[in-house]
């Protein structure tokens, strides 16, 4: 039997990772045996993290977009297919990529047929971002480069998942389905609640019996994209602290997180995503944010202090690298010392994606 693949799209902060890991718990329980890939364009991901703790077999493709690591990505399908034998494998693709029917799913269901079966392109939307993106007036939005990748990914989906549908009236969502059947009405559109679990069934349903994947092979301009990316900075630390004695974890987290948001604020820094992870022996407690100004939302497991922690944090920003790094390294001296912690570095990058140089793209049938 062939692997069904599930490849999911959408920008930072969609919820993709808390799509994946609902949809895999749903399948398992219906029998079937899952695995999960996850993408970014650094390392020390708190999505592979999440997936692990979960008890959801994860593998990590790391270092680009599937696109570009097109090869990376085979290896890591055909491995688990050939080891571990699932039935179904879901891949959530870096929020910054675009042109994957191009460049993934075409050159899979060209080479790779006998191995695996193509589920439709999946693309999640954050309610919030998508009414954002088509207004004005606000310093906080992301710049045109930016928007113009938001957009293609979108274009290019054979499903559009609104996601978060529990934070908004049934009136609301109705004009934003309405908004994007008229944009897109050759696409699916489905509203989930991937946090709450609503409507996740219906979505699975689709991703197990569609043939249709990879339908709108899109025109796209690679500079404008190769410069939507660049206009966002990339930072993924990992750190361990000591202190003398127990301190709370999530209020320890929330004072961080805000002196983070007054830099933000402050320096006009438009947030694609924060995702940040404590872990300690007896638990772990995870906040995030996908907007400047947003509050954050946090997901505590075990108890809630410790005396020794290890710190993950994964965070895309418009801006450049060099005010990234200021704005973190302040908040997190800051914090640390009002809380008299002994803090240190075990992994820091922060750096803009480089150039998308795809291995493969298919424009129509012909691939390049």
């Amino acid at each position: 039997m062939r692997t069904r693949v599930i490849l999911l799209s959408g920008f930072l902060g969609a919820g993709k990772t808390t799509t994946m890991i609902r949809a895999a718990k749903i399948l398992e329980a219906e029998g079937k045996k899952v695995a999960v890939v996850t993408n970014d364009q650094g390392s020390s991901l708190i999505d592979t993290t999440l997936g692990r703790n979960s008890g959801l077999l994860t593998e990590e493709v790391a270092g680009g977009c599937f696109c570009c690591r097109f090869d990376d990505l085979l290896t890591t399908l055909l491995t688990l297919r050939e080891m571990q034998h699932p039935d179904v494998i879901i891949a959530e693709a870096v929020g910054s990529c675009t042109d994957l029917s191009a460049t993934v799913i075409q050159p899979l269901k060209h080479f790779y047929q006998d191995d695996f079966e193509m589920a439709p392109l999946t693309t999640l939307v954050d309610p919030n971002r998508l009414k954002a993106s088509f207004s004005s007036g606000s310093s906080l939005l992301f710049s045109e480069v930016v928007h113009y990748i938001f957009e293609k990914q979108i274009e290019e989906a054979d499903i559009i998942v609104i996601n978060k549908i529990d934070q908004y009236t049934s009136t609301a969502m109705e004009t934003m389905i309405t908004m994007l059947t008229n944009r897109y009405p050759d696409a699916l559109i489905q509203p989930i609640s991937a946090a709450r679990g609503d409507r996740m069934e219906q979505l699975i349903q689709v991703w197990m019996t569609s043939n249709i994947s990879g339908n709108h092979l899109i025109d796209l301009d690679y500079g404008t994209y190769a410069a939507g990316e660049a206009a966002l900075a990339w930072l993924n630390l990992r750190g361990e602290a000591i202190s003398f004695s127990a301190f709370p974890i999530k209020q320890w987290l929330a004072v961080f997180m805000n002196e983070l948001e007054v830099h933000f604020i402050l320096e006009k820094m438009a947030v694609a995503h924060l995702k940040v992870m404590v872990e300690h022996d007896d638990g772990f407690t995870k906040a995030s944010i996908d907007a400047t100004g947003s509050d954050p939302v946090f997901l505590v497991e075990g108890k809630q202090e410790a005396l020794a922690i290890r710190l993950v944090l994964n965070l895309r920003v418009e801006t450049s690298p060099e005010r990234l790094d200021e704005a973190v390294r302040t908040a997190l001296s800051t914090v640390n010392s009002e809380w008299k912690l002994d803090f240190h570095l075990t992994h820091y990058e922060c750096f803009r994606p480089a150039p998308p140089e795809p291995t493969y793209r298919y424009t129509n049938t012909n691939p390049h």
